[in-house]
This record gives structure tokens, sequence and C-alpha cells, in this order.
């Protein structure tokens, strides 16, 4: 995947579709440079949780809910983690 996208003065940069399992997997890595990221939860069906680290579990993590997307304003890991099976997420970050 990977592009450059442009708006206004906003700049995004994709970074990819990520499958996301019933254990933590990160989604984006940290990067000093980004203002925040654009999480999708792209499947129809599955909710998936977002966390700082690899500790994250579904009890502990930040509902995205099936089909929805969540902007997080951190340069900081995010991981992700779905309650069974496998779901897929999105990432886009921007940047100033």
């Amino acid at each position: 995947m990977g592009g450059f996208l442009s708006v206004g003065a906003r700049n995004w940069t994709t970074v990819g579709s990520t499958s996301i399992a019933d254990t933590a997997t990160l989604l984006v890595a940290r990067r000093n440079d980004r203002n925040g990221c654009l999480v999708d939860n792209i499947h129809a069906t599955k909710d998936m949780f977002i966390g700082p680290d690899s500790s994250l579990s579904t009890s502990n993590g930040k509902l995205v809910p099936a089909g929805k997307s969540i902007f997080l304003e951190t340069q900081g890991d995010i991981y992700a983690i779905v309650g069974a099976s496998t779901g897929t997420a999105d990432a886009i970050e921007y940047h100033p």
C-alpha cells in the first residue's frame, strides 16, 4: 500500500492494512514526526480494541466497533486485537 495524500494543509501517509488476531498485534509503530493516526476497523462484524502496548486485551483496550474509525493524537505504538478469529485494520498517519 503506502502512499501520500495531501488535503489542504493536512498531510497523510498510508500505513496499510494489517490482519488482526486474538493476540495483541502491532498496527502502527512509534514515529516522532507523527501528530496522529486514523485507525479504521474495516471488518463488517468484528469489534476491535486498540492500546499502546503488547499487554493489550479485549478487557483493557479502547473499543473500535466493526466498520468504525478512531483518530488518535499519538506518536507512540498502536496495538490492536479482536476477540476471536481475525479482523483487518487500516491505518493512516497525519504529519504537519
